[in-house]
């Protein structure tokens, strides 16, 4: 152990502690210790005879963690054997400790790696795109254009939340974005016929990526004459288009 470690440890001559075998690699770590932190983790998985053998105390390995990671290990007075695991964070690995081959042996331990974020095929401004090349895009003045035609329904696919917050177009029929594939579906349970209906279907969301993604889903799914709004209905707001105004909650 270097004396800067064992002095930032509070443990006076600790050079000429007796290191027994066991603990030998353990003692190389704490000499290249980066930090606190990491000099704690080597000492939390040490049992409390391999601790007093080095002159180190639970009390000094206590005083190594923050008030936090203190009362999530839990240090003081752990029997060996008993499983005990440190909290995972950005800044630290965590540590398990778990039975030994033998009853009341010394716990082995072993660190759990970082995960890593996963890594996809392809993002949603891939989709994006894919969908936007294969369905048609409307303007918001064309769409304003097509508002109140027998033959075209508007499908809003915002939440009910946004439609108390934003308000409605007239006359669009509202389905949830989570929803849509079983409404469309006539085997499904959830089946709603306007989308049996020789309509032309116009999807809006609040800014266009939903409603471009739902528009090639329908499309995939047999709808023949589907578009999206461009914008979505803060475009719509934007130019001026019909809003019903949220209704006032009370």
């Amino acid at each position: 152990m270097s004396n800067t470690l064992a002095t930032s440890l509070g443990i006076a001559d600790a050079n000429t502690r007796p290191f027994g075998r066991v603990f030998a690699a353990i003692r190389i770590r704490l000499q290249t210790a980066r930090n606190r932190y990491a000099a704690s983790h080597e000492l939390a998985a040490m049992s409390a005879g391999e601790l007093a053998d080095m002159g180190i105390t639970r009390h000094d390995v206590d005083r190594l963690f923050d008030p936090q990671l203190a009362r999530e290990f839990k240090l003081r007075g752990r029997s060996s054997a008993r499983r005990a695991q440190a909290v995972d964070s950005p800044r630290r690995r965590a540590i398990v400790f778990t039975r030994g081959p033998a009853s009341g042996s010394r716990p082995r331990r072993t660190s759990i790696p970082r995960t890593h974020p996963m890594q996809i095929k392809q993002g949603f401004r891939q989709l994006l795109a894919a969908a936007n090349e294969a369905i048609q895009t409307l303007g918001v003045e064309e769409a304003i254009a097509l508002h109140g035609k027998d033959d075209v329904v508007f499908v809003d696919l915002r939440d009910p939340r946004e439609l108390d917050r934003e308000g409605r177009m007239p006359g669009a029929f509202a389905c949830t974005r989570g929803m849509l594939e079983f409404w469309i579906d006539p085997e499904s349970p959830y089946h709603k016929t306007i989308f049996a209906e020789d309509k032309r279907f116009v999807f809006f969301c609040a800014g266009g990526w939903r409603s471009a993604l739902a528009a090639k889903t329908a499309q995939d799914m047999g709808l023949e004459k589907v578009a999206h709004i461009e914008g979505g209905f803060g475009a719509w707001r934007k130019a001026g288009g019909p809003v019903e105004a949220p209704k006032p909650h009370g």
